[in-house]
């Protein structure tokens, strides 16, 4: 199940959130990398009648798909 890693490093309220040391943060990153490109195989992966669903077309997927995993 995929985890929001925005929250790693958040403190809870009243406390102090000590800033991310350079691995956590690039750990992160490629948490984020990792998501990402997996997002990009499953949505590559949909049917037509699914990608009607959400309103996509399959041009949007190629589009989305063909991006390498560090682009937005």
């Amino acid at each position: 199940m995929a985890q929001n890693h925005a929250t790693l490093f958040t403190a809870t309220p009243g406390t102090f959130a000590p800033r991310p040391t350079l691995m956590a943060r690039l750990v992160d990153v490629m948490l984020d990398w990792n998501d990402r490109a997996r997002s990009r195989r499953q949505l590559a992966g949909l049917t037509a009648t699914e990608l009607k669903d959400i309103g996509l077309t399959q041009s949007d997927v190629t589009i989305e798909s063909s991006k390498p995993f560090w682009r937005f």
